[in-house]
């Protein structure tokens, strides 16, 4: 679970937004968002608005460490902003989750490496994310029923399988593709290994996912 000095040191990590981690984390709808408008006005919560997020954050945190200690025991009322059907998340599913991003980035590796593409075809189909799409659904940043998709990793997950379907057409040039393979490698080792580097725990990848793969919202202030 997330402690108050391991939470400053993930809010200090370089973000591209100029308004900042919080701002974008507050940019959707997400259980955080929810549990910071939910104790908006509660007088035990002092301080500004960075205060109160990041009190909203270590809240978020708690009630996901109550959600993986009873699993199959859970009490959904205690569980704030999480939509009511929502699949609840496990630590086998998170696991599961860190393996898939884990064989995505190998894959992309094999393909910058690979002398004939056509050999790993069958490793780009069966590719899935399945577990990762379980875990933002229940912090509310993707719906696709609803056409919503605020998790930036999933939207380059899309995109490289749009990608590479239009190479294996031939419909993109294989240097093109490669481009964008590596485009996406880069993002993905750069934005787990903060992951890694701080030494979370599982428990501790659901607030990751909110506070590191919210695309920013075109619609914020002082949008540039």
């Amino acid at each position: 679970m997330l402690n108050a000095k391991t939470l400053e040191s993930l809010l200090n990590a370089p973000i591209k937004c100029d308004e900042g981690r919080l701002m974008r984390l507050m940019s959707c709808d997400n259980p955080i968002k929810t549990i910071y408008i939910f104790h908006h006005y509660d007088s035990s919560v002092q301080g500004s608005f960075e205060c109160k997020v990041k009190a909203s954050i270590l809240e978020f945190s708690k009630m996901v460490d109550y959600l993986l200690k009873n699993e199959g025991n859970v009490d959904r009322d205690r569980l704030i902003g999480v939509n009511k059907v929502a699949i609840l998340p496990t630590r086998n599913i998170i696991k599961n989750a860190l393996y898939e991003i884990a064989n995505w980035i190998y894959l992309l590796k094999e393909i910058l490496v690979s002398n004939d593409i056509t050999t790993l075809y069958s490793d780009i189909y069966s590719l899935s994310m399945i577990n990762y799409i379980v875990l933002t659904s229940f912090c509310g940043i993707t719906d696709f029923s609803k056409n919503i998709n605020n998790s930036r990793t999933l939207r380059r997950f899309i995109n490289f399988q749009k990608e590479s379907k239009q190479f294996i057409k031939g419909d993109i040039h294989i240097d093109a593709y490669l481009k964008e393979v590596a485009n996406h490698k880069q993002f993905l080792e750069e934005t787990f290994r903060t992951f890694f580097k701080y030494d979370l725990l599982e428990e501790d990848f659901l607030a990751f996912i909110l506070l590191f793969d919210i695309r920013k919202n075109r619609n914020m202030v002082n949008n540039k």
